[in-house]
């Protein structure tokens, strides 16, 4: 039972630094960079859904939700404004 406890334990420390990592990423994306700021929503959107309520928490820390809002009304093309949308809606939840 220890190694189960432990094992969520690790995996729920991973994800919190994997949404770090997306956040990082998708605040460095340049603006020009579509693709990159697509891939980032939806990895920061996957975590967000089916992670831990530490991850939605870290992630609403890092102000998240602002810049999900910010690049669904303004964020380029269809697909990034759509993958931003999912994003604010999955931490919302």
């Amino acid at each position: 039972m220890s190694t189960c406890v432990h094992t969520s334990t690790v995996a729920g420390e991973c994800a919190a630094q994997a949404v770090s990592a997306g956040s990082e990423l998708l605040l460095s994306c340049p603006a020009a960079d579509d693709d990159c700021r697509f891939r980032a929503l939806i990895a920061l959107g996957t975590l967000v859904l089916n992670g831990s309520a530490e991850c939605k928490s870290l992630a609403s820390d890092l102000g998240l939700a602002d810049v999900a809002e910010a690049l669904r009304v303004s964020g380029g093309t269809e697909r990034t404004r759509e993958a931003a949308g999912d994003l604010k809606l999955a931490m919302s939840r």
